[in-house]
């Protein structure tokens, strides 16, 4: 990852070398948040506030499930399309920040991850300085929330190739990155199953419009293979390279 300065000239924010960048340190406990259904419940929101990094996806919900999920967070990945339909908005063209999800909404969800890393992580997805600037400068001045921003300039799918039939998603990624920095990664929320091992069902996510949608995982048109990556986390959860958490945290009062 880097992470430049704002400061960016007109154009394609991928930049191979910027000398406004630093490095993150390396950190002894890591937890990567996913946002699968398998945390609901789960009672693994202290042991996940209690890591030293804390990393998540997408900008999820976090405030009415901190007991589930946490609210420690240092890093979160944006899908650029979500800054372009930001952007949209902000010249009349779409009434959603996020998809499905209000202004307002919105709002609520980038306010909760004020002062952290927002990180682009697919070098695929072009997104203007220019587009991106208007967001930020938008958040600032209204909301008085300010990010960082972490760019990845190689493409980690390329070192996923002999892993995966199919681009890595971005939990993937993530669980990537965690491990280039952390001495000990836990995964949570990465559950690929209708079902838990109880037999109770399992929702996609565990919050918004996935939540109550069913999902196949099965569909090769999909441009990630869920199961498939699910099977490499369980064999590196066997090996010790991970700790891959499918099971609550503690039991409910």
């Amino acid at each position: 990852m880097t992470f430049p300065t704002f400061s960016l000239n007109d154009g394609d924010i991928k930049m191979e070398n910027d000398n406004q960048t630093y490095t993150l340190p390396r950190r002894k406990t890591c937890a990567v948040v996913g946002n699968g259904g398998i945390l609901l419940n789960s009672k693994c929101g202290e042991e996940i506030n209690s890591s030293d990094f804390v990393f998540r996806c997408n900008i999820p919900e976090v405030k009415n499930f901190v007991e589930d999920v946490g609210d420690k967070t240092n890093i979160t990945t944006v899908c650029s399309m979500q800054m372009y339909i930001a952007y949209n908005h902000l010249i009349g063209q779409n009434q959603n920040f996020l998809l499905r999800v209000s202004l307002k909404d919105s709002i609520r969800l980038l306010q909760f991850f004020n002062n952290s890393i927002l990180w682009f992580p697919n070098p695929k997805e072009k997104l203007t300085g220019e587009k991106l600037r208007a967001v930020l400068s938008f958040l600032k001045s209204n909301y008085g929330l300010v990010y960082q921003t972490a760019y990845s300039n190689r493409n980690l799918g390329n070192h996923f190739q002999r892993l995966l039939s199919k681009n890595p998603s971005s939990g993937m990624r993530t669980i990537a990155a965690a491990l280039s920095m952390c001495d000990e990664v836990n995964v949570y929320g990465f559950y690929p199953l209708h079902t838990d091992p109880h037999g109770n069902p399992v929702p996609h996510h565990y919050y918004g419009y996935f939540a109550e949608k069913t999902w196949d995982y099965e569909d090769e048109t999909k441009p990630q293979n869920m199961t498939e990556e699910f099977k490499i986390l369980q064999s590196w959860h066997a090996n010790g390279i991970i700790r891959l958490i499918t099971s609550p945290c503690r039991l409910s009062d």
